[in-house]
């Protein structure tokens, strides 16, 4: 029985050896679902297999045709109801608010990525950012 020669052997490590930990395997595995439930809907996506897909168009058409029936449902309303343009000023306002609490938050939470956006380092460079040839 001849024994293998182990001296001439050497050792390669990848560069992404180090095991990770169960929050990056979690948090890549929903960017991956994520990432391909965008590209079913979106239609400038530029995935290799993205074909239209007669569920997400159905979808679509559907949550259109639910929109549409929640305006006209809303205005018949409104028109029945004169004062409700109250209640309707107060829902706005405390959306509007709303809406700035969670983009003031996601801005704070995500202010490293928000700082390396274009649109970003322009406001914080004071000018127009040089264009890259």
């Amino acid at each position: 029985m001849a024994s293998i020669d182990t001296s001439n052997r050497v050792d390669v490590m990848l560069s992404n050896s180090q095991p990770k930990s169960r929050w990056t395997v979690f948090v890549e595995r929903w960017d991956n679902r994520l990432t391909r439930f965008r590209h079913a809907f979106d239609p400038t996506s530029e995935a290799p297999d993205r074909s239209m897909r007669i569920w997400a168009i159905t979808l679509v058409s559907i949550a259109v045709v639910v929109l549409g029936a929640l305006i006209v449902v809303g205005a018949i309303w409104v028109f029945n109801h004169p004062r409700s343009w109250l209640v309707i000023h107060v829902l706005l306002k405390g959306v509007k608010y709303f809406a700035l609490g969670i983009a003031a938050v996601a801005a704070i939470l995500c202010r490293d990525k928000l700082a390396n956006m274009p649109l970003f380092a322009r406001f914080r460079s004071g000018g127009p950012t040089p264009a890259k040839e």
